[in-house]
């Protein structure tokens, strides 16, 4: 699972003044980040499953949480102030902001702080 870090180390030696550096300078995080997601999606391997990051203080949280589990939709969620490589991807899909709820699905695509409803519908895509 090094193989986008390789990627990644190999591109730092093209000069960013280019546009092909300046490309690289963006995509860099999230190559970086990608096997950490990789792993996580082959945890959860249920097609329609989602990871939820959040943070114990945020109030959207709790709100798309309660009315998640009064849907009867079960999600993985993880802490990203207590796992960094989760921070760091969150902030990859948020235009450098670590922006909470956001979820990944298993199909790769996320949402960010999105109602209950449109995670339910997303949900059925996936079956």
């Amino acid at each position: 699972m090094r193989i986008a870090a390789n990627v990644v180390a190999s591109i730092f030696l093209i000069p960013q003044s280019t546009k092909l550096g300046s490309f690289i300078k963006v995509l860099a995080p999230i190559l970086l980040n990608f096997d950490w997601l990789i792993i996580q999606i082959l945890r959860y391997p249920d097609a329609m499953s989602f990871v939820m990051y959040s943070t114990t203080w945020c109030g959207y949280c709790k709100r798309l949480k309660r009315q998640l589990n009064d849907l009867g939709i079960s999600f993985e969620e993880v802490n990203i102030e207590e796992v960094p490589e989760a921070a760091a991807l969150i902030e990859t899909i948020n235009n450098g902001n670590q922006v909470v709820p956001t979820l990944v699905f298993s199909d790769g695509t996320s949402m960010t702080n999105p109602p209950a409803v449109e995670v339910q519908a997303k949900l059925a895509t996936l079956a």
